[in-house]
């Protein structure tokens, strides 16, 4: 094993060694080494509750991963090409809680194998990240991409959700149920090939949405609020909202009732953004635009509770910062 002051290295050898003579180990953290591939051998610790890769440079995992159905939390897992450990290897662990991040998703190619894994019954995973190869994106088929994200529908009991590099056109309904009623915090990053953003403005207690990098995506309307209720406001509970690097987005419409309790907005690099933003944003106290050349003037007056404005780039607004 070798550190330097910002690295740590671990070589497999090394760890299959120190694993052999622990064979009742329940803790295993390699999170931030540099480690490249796991033994085998860490598949056998049957009594293994807790396994963290977080920050590893792992390409791949071992097939016997699959074999620890006691683990409790499992920081990552990497999916692999056939006849590698396979989507469908975490059906058998029942236990799963926290936070776990799912990789290389491209590598899914059986739609059964995503409904195997049965994501939705892992009722004590809280943050779930979903991550596909940003570098395949233009290969993929977009409907498979679809079937697969429906397949991996996570249980309700989730509270923050990521979505990275997926390719499909669009995003399964399950995405905008409220029944979500948990759900305070939802990322979309390198969406590329979507057409339309999501219909999550029913979801109830949704406090944070980040969208970035949906290069497709022209106009964001009323369908971004989803089905109107008269028992919920579009948005009721979002307190902070991010657009960033959406080349093709020229127009956002609105509802009166959105948005009531919105208190950051931030919109960076909007290149073709030509429509104003809510006018209505009496909660807003952090207002961020940069690199939206397009951006209308002027800018709402009827801000009551803003306290912070920063525009940046924009050649239609005078650069300000209060």
């Amino acid at each position: 094993m070798h550190r330097t002051f910002t690295e740590s290295y671990v070589t497999s050898m090394v760890c299959d060694r120190l694993v052999s003579r622990f064979p009742r180990l329940r803790v295993l953290s390699l999170s931030e080494y540099m480690i490249f591939e796991l033994p085998g051998s860490v598949g056998e610790l049957k009594h293994q509750r807790y396994l963290n890769f977080y920050g590893c440079s792992l390409q791949d995992m071992p097939q016997q991963i699959g074999k620890l159905k006691n683990l409790q939390t499992l920081s990552d897992f990497i999916v692999g090409k056939c006849g590698s450990l396979g989507i469908k290897e975490l059906k058998d662990s029942l236990h799963l809680q926290g936070e776990i991040c799912i990789s290389k998703l491209e590598n899914v190619v059986d739609v059964q194998d995503a409904r195997e894994a049965n994501l939705k019954t892992k009722l004590n995973i809280k943050k779930l990240r979903m991550i596909w190869s940003k570098e395949l994106a233009g290969l993929r088929d977009e409907d498979t991409e679809m079937e697969i994200l429906l397949s991996l529908q996570p249980h309700n009991n989730l509270k923050d959700l990521s979505i990275e590099y997926y390719a499909g056109q669009n995003f399964p309904n399950w995405m905008c149920d409220p029944f979500y009623s948990k759900l305070v915090v939802l990322t979309l990053i390198g969406c590329t090939r979507g057409i339309s953003l999501p219909s999550v403005g029913q979801l109830p207690f949704l406090k944070k949405l980040v969208i970035k990098r949906m290069d497709r995506v022209k106009s964001v309307g009323l369908e971004f609020e989803g089905q109107v209720s008269l028992h919920a406001k579009p948005f009721q509970c979002l307190e902070s909202l991010f657009f960033e690097d959406m080349k093709e987005w020229e127009e956002w419409c609105w509802s009166a009732e959105s948005f009531s309790c919105l208190r950051q907005l931030e919109m960076k690099n909007c290149p073709r953004l030509i429509k104003k933003f809510p006018t209505h944003l009496t909660s807003l106290v952090k207002l961020n635009i940069e690199t939206c050349p397009e951006m209308m003037v002027p800018l709402p007056t009827h801000l009551p509770s803003l306290a912070e404005l920063n525009i940046h780039y924009c050649s239609k607004n005078d650069p300000t910062v209060l």
